[in-house]
């Protein structure tokens, strides 16, 4: 933990809380650096501003995760003086992190704003670009009966008033949804003389869908990305047969 940094202890059990941390636990020098292997990916960082104020939550993608709380993956909500943003999961737990299963086509995310005092605040949204770009991720203003795209809209201005509707739990939910694969492609082949490699191209891929040709046998002979137009395979004539390869 580097100089100035925080973290939050929450106790789980009923007898009084004791957190110790004994000499030896420092580390000489100037240990400022966080170190990860490589950048998170499929997070939303999401902040609550107003004024001089701002409270923050992430939801993310990642395999191992689940649906409620977790304590290798999630954290919990920690309330605050002033106002408060979470994310609030299915069985109704408010996190401060909301770490859920490897994304998959569609997942939708309740966002809660609450004790906050009339006002107009901003959320603003960040590191969306760690999801691929074919996954949407709208926002739904349930009180003003809007939406917005993240990635074209990364601040948002809203009011909160004496209406309960225009805070809690109700109010904002994340759409995050993948672009539809399209599973009606056409591959086309034409025949070869011996000796020759064969090409195979499929009409009408999907944008960050792998395409695979197999053998029989389950090996795999060749392999591509789609890119929302026509794609062609190359097969080596080493695995070809005489006769009809199918």
């Amino acid at each position: 933990i580097a100089n100035g940094q925080s973290f939050w202890v929450k106790l789980l059990g009923a007898a009084p809380p004791a957190l110790t941390v004994n000499e030896s636990a420092k580390a000489a020098g100037t240990q400022t650096t966080f170190i990860r292997e490589a950048a998170p990916k499929d997070l939303l960082r999401i902040a609550l501003v107003k004024d001089q104020s701002r409270d923050e939550t992430v939801v993310r993608f990642t395999e191992g995760s689940t649906p409620n709380f977790d304590s290798q993956s999630d954290a919990y909500k920690m309330s605050n003086a002033t106002f408060n943003l979470s994310t609030l999961t299915e069985s109704g737990v408010y996190l401060a992190i909301n770490s859920l299963p490897s994304f998959d086509c569609n997942n939708s995310v309740k966002l809660t704003v609450w004790s906050a005092p009339a006002g107009t605040y901003k959320l603003n949204f960040s590191e969306f670009e760690s999801f691929p770009e074919t996954v949407s991720i709208i926002v739904k203003d349930n009180f003003t009966n809007t939406q917005f795209d993240v990635r074209a809209t990364p601040s948002y201005e809203f009011t909160v008033t004496s209406d309960a509707n225009s805070f809690g739990n109700n109010r904002f939910t994340i759409e995050f949804s993948a672009a539809s694969v399209n599973t009606e492609f056409e591959a086309i082949a034409a025949d070869i003389c011996k000796g020759k490699d064969a090409n195979v191209t499929i009409v009408g891929t999907s944008s960050t869908v792998q395409y695979n040709v197999t053998l029989p046998d389950g090996t795999e002979v060749a392999t591509t990305m789609g890119n929302g137009a026509d794609v062609t395979l190359t097969i080596p004539k080493e695995v070809l047969i005489a006769g009809q390869n199918i």
